[in-house]
């Protein structure tokens, strides 16, 4: 088809193909179309949850993992439907879902956002103050060996392209390569980025926040070049140097139990919670989902509100707002 197939997501249909191969050679069987039923399903759900690692102990598949094979599988199944490769029916099952769990997807606050992008640690001061606030010294100790391996100038290219991706609600494939090329003003005089996604293909106005043109011009224009893994490591070295060290409140699952974990804010900080964060902020600011969208090139909203992460402290709030909205509107009807 003309459709867009981005290489992330051929090799991510590639590495179920070598799930389903090493399910058939465990099991010494050999599986064709018309074997995908529930008890197929039933059976690879136990194949990836019995998994193990190379010393022999169990190494169990997260359920994000296992929901991403299940995915990629019923893309499979519905192209060989659409062949004329199978006539079974059974993947179409609600039961045949694609389980997902909500893991590590923090989002950096307004006023973190703000404080990110004042800090600038080629400034002995601020790097001084930082230390200060750091809880003993052995957290002391571990933030002068971040910055012994990375030098100051590389965490503020770090933190530099991070909020950028914070303030324009792209995908990481997208938000390191925005430049002063993408500018465009329209009729309201006010300036956008214009910008085509990598991954839909579809062309998007991002409104220019002031702190994103001022970050290009440090730059020339153009952000500067760094690897996502390098950028998700220096991004949660940022994170510990601003010191956000509470509990990220992370549950996770170990086979079928839940399990609190001890984890850290920074350690949560990938490339990823730049999308997040845009799309919870803006929400936060009564901003419509369907506006949000417009931004961020998501085709739906019940796609978007997966992005949304609020406690149930912001949800209270907000859910509130809208109630009082709602007798607001009832009472001018009445009158």
């Amino acid at each position: 088809s003309a459709k867009m197939v981005t290489p992330g997501t051929i090799k991510s249909y590639k590495g179920t193909l070598a799930q389903l191969r090493e399910y058939r050679a465990k099991r010494h069987k050999i599986i064709d179309w018309d074997d995908v039923t529930l008890d197929f399903y039933d059976d690879w759900r136990r194949f990836f949850l019995n998994k193990k690692d190379e010393n022999g102990k169990p190494k169990p598949c997260s359920p994000n993992t296992i929901g991403r094979h299940v995915k990629n599988l019923k893309i499979f199944l519905y192209a060989a439907k659409d062949m004329k490769l199978t006539t079974s029916t059974e993947f179409e099952s609600s039961r045949f879902a694609a389980d997902h769990q909500d893991v590590e997807n923090v989002y950096i606050t307004e006023n973190r956002i703000q404080e990110m992008y004042e800090t600038d640690f080629t400034y002995e001061q601020q790097i001084e103050r930082l230390m200060e606030l750091a809880p003993d010294d052995e957290e002391r100790k571990a933030m002068k060996d971040q910055l012994t391996r990375r030098t100051p100038k590389i965490l503020n290219q770090a933190k530099d392209i991070f909020l950028v991706g914070c303030l324009t609600g792209q995908r990481v494939s997208d938000y390191k390569r925005i430049n002063d090329d993408m500018y465009r003003t329209l009729s309201d005089g006010k300036e956008y980025i214009y910008l085509q996604q990598t991954k839909t293909g579809k062309w998007i106005y991002i409104p220019l926040d002031q702190r994103v043109k001022a970050i290009l011009a440090k730059y020339g224009g153009r952000l500067p070049k760094i690897y996502e893994q390098d950028l998700n490591e220096r991004i949660k070295v940022v994170g510990r140097l601003l010191g956000w060290r509470e509990n990220a409140g992370i549950i996770d699952l170990k086979g079928m139990l839940q399990v609190p974990t001890q984890k850290k804010f920074y350690e949560c900080i990938k490339t990823h919670t730049a999308r997040r964060t845009f799309a919870t902020n803006a929400y936060k600011r009564r901003i419509s989902l369907s506006s949000i969208m417009v931004i961020t090139g998501h085709s739906s909203e019940a796609m978007l509100k997966k992005y949304l992460k609020l406690d149930n402290e912001e949800r209270a709030i907000l859910a509130a707002a809208e109630f009082d909205r709602a007798k607001e509107v009832k009472l001018k009807i009445a009158e």
